[in-house]
């Protein structure tokens, strides 16, 4: 049997379509992306979520990787 024929939905996240649409239209490039999380740092983390999954979609990440450092947090899209 296939893994897929396992796999179940666990939940649904829900992007506010305001911010997509923003990240939709300024990012095209990875570099747009790390502009715009820095633009989002300072608001509310619901807001900074939306932008890294949005973008991690728009740019067609298959995987988005949030580590731990010591006094940062490295993020990487694939």
């Amino acid at each position: 049997m296939s893994n897929g024929a396992n796999q179940k939905l666990l939940g649904l996240v829900k992007i506010s379509p305001e911010i997509f649409e923003e990240v939709k239209k300024e990012v095209k490039y990875v570099s747009d992306f790390k502009k715009k999380i820095e633009e989002f740092l300072t608001q509310k983390i619901t807001n900074l979520l939306d932008i890294i999954l949005s973008g991690g979609i728009i740019l067609g990440a298959s995987d988005i990787h949030i580590e731990p450092q010591e006094e940062q947090v490295r993020l990487r899209v694939r």
